[in-house]
């Protein structure tokens, strides 16, 4: 997918692509840094632990988000693949009907992390310093140890085997 956004990420979205230009994070030394010479007095410490973004797993190892149009399964499995320094994590067989665009997201082991439910955060926010002015501001993001998303428009079946890499040179 080739992009990773964190909670606390701020910036702009492209009109033409969609994409998520990320232009900095509310944790991040620079932010803070702002904030405290800042001509408003922002009397929040983001470094605080209690102000950090909450995380917890999903509950479950395998998630598969598919549109209509889409069956298949997936089977979890561990044993040594061909490529050297990997282990098979995941194959997923899909079919998809042809009827129409259909898509499929396979996210394995999702993480959900969010802003944290706390006053000092949503007065932050609220007030919007200059340097969130026209910002948009991740809030909520699911991470996962691996993905995959398939679009299909024509009718086909396909089986991916997801790795994880276990030594890189």
């Amino acid at each position: 997918m080739g992009f990773i956004n964190r909670v606390g990420d701020f910036g702009t979205v492209d009109n033409d692509t969609g994409g998520f230009h990320c232009e900095g994070n509310i944790y991040d030394t620079s932010f803070m840094q702002y904030l405290r010479s800042s001509r408003y007095k922002f009397d929040i410490d983001l470094a605080d632990t209690t102000l950090r973004p909450t995380e917890q797993d999903v509950g479950t190892d395998l998630c598969i988000i598919k549109s209509q149009g889409v069956t298949g399964k997936a089977i979890i499995e561990y044993p040594k693949s061909a490529v050297p320094d990997s282990v098979n994590v995941l194959k997923v067989d899909l079919q998809f009907d042809g009827y129409g665009p259909a898509v499929v997201s396979v996210l394995y082991k999702p993480r959900y992390s969010s802003l944290p439910n706390d006053e000092r955060i949503t007065r932050l926010l609220k007030s919007m310093p200059d340097i969130l002015k026209g910002k948009l501001i991740i809030t909520e993001a699911i991470s996962c140890a691996g993905c995959m998303m398939r679009l299909s428009e024509r009718k086909s079946s396909v089986q991916i085997k997801l790795l994880r890499c276990t030594h890189f040179t």
